[in-house]
């Protein structure tokens, strides 16, 4: 087993043995935005402990296509830990099937404007993990920045003085 994988699966025996409730999600968060924050917050007000996966810049390329992610996997992993809201953040390589069996968490969240698989379905309820859809912000996304980004491209134009003191 992968150390990491297996750093992962200790820390949650930990906090298995606890009374705290488990909670765990997982997600790109490229170019955090306040609707990743919202997520993290809402997602922590119904767990003690919340683990959060964040996929691995191979793992978003591979899903996304190339040019993604903007951000490198550490800046993501601090900008989820730096919400105050998330217990444990790893870089997620294997699928999150794998990891609710690691990790045995008692809910699992997912933003509403996500599919959930039959398979993956059956697995929550095969492990009596509840399985809390939450809100999505509307008006805010990563896809959303990244249009205004190309948009903006090209259509800005820097002043020669920048950074010169001049005014």
């Amino acid at each position: 087993m992968n150390k990491a994988i297996e750093k992962i699966q200790i820390v949650a025996d930990r906090y298995r043995h606890t009374p705290n409730i488990i909670g765990y999600t997982s997600g790109v968060f490229d170019l955090f935005h306040h609707g990743h924050r919202q997520f993290l917050e809402s997602c922590k007000t119904h767990c003690d402990i919340l683990f959060v996966g964040v996929d691995d810049d191979s793992v978003v390329t591979h899903k996304k296509g190339h040019g993604r992610p903007h951000e490198r996997i550490a800046v993501r992993l601090e900008n989820v830990l730096n919400t105050g809201f998330v217990n444990e953040a790893f870089v997620k390589i294997i699928s999150s099937d794998k990891l609710l069996a690691l990790i045995r968490p008692h809910k699992y969240f997912i933003p509403h404007n996500r599919e959930l698989s039959i398979l993956r379905h059956q697995l929550l309820c095969s492990m009596s993990i509840e399985l809390i859809i939450v809100p999505y912000t509307e008006g805010i996304s990563t896809s959303i920045i990244i249009q205004q980004m190309a948009a903006c491209k090209g259509g800005v134009k820097e002043s020669p003085n920048r950074g010169s003191g001049s005014s």
